[in-house]
């Protein structure tokens, strides 16, 4: 039996509730102490894509829902919207592959993060310069 495309029909517009800004790949510490600077405002997360089990891309989110959805999360002005939106590639929205997006919503979920990606020494190091709170 021939899968199903996927749609947008069962989801109220969650690729429309916030901004979203590349990231270059972090490289260093500073880079993450960058991270940390990010994250301490309210209504920012990381959102990191995952392929193959190594972080990919890197993105800065900021929320806010989109002015041109409806009650439903329907866009009122889908043939005239802008070309990120027509970019946006339903095989790819975080709605239908959760398991392949890491968010990091805090300092601490992001020192974990580090961690786990075999930055250790790095995260250790940053920690050492945070109150107990943001660890």
């Amino acid at each position: 039996m021939p899968k199903e495309p996927l749609t947008c029909d069962d989801c109220a517009g969650e690729c429309c509730s916030y901004v979203a800004v590349e990231l270059e790949k972090p490289k260093c510490k500073d880079d993450f102490e960058d991270m940390i600077y990010y994250l301490l405002h309210e209504g920012v997360k990381i959102s990191v894509v995952i392929h193959e089990g190594e972080p990919e891309t890197w993105y800065l989110e900021f929320a806010g829902r989109c002015r041109h959805l409806d009650d439903k999360g329907w866009c009122t002005i889908y043939k005239h919207r802008p070309k990120v939106c027509r970019d946006h590639k339903v095989e790819e929205c975080e709605h239908h592959d959760p398991d392949s997006f890491h968010d990091i919503t805090t300092v601490h979920d992001l020192l974990e993060f580090m961690r786990q990606i075999g930055r250790h020494k790095w995260a250790s190091r940053l920690a050492q310069r945070l109150p107990v709170e943001l660890r």
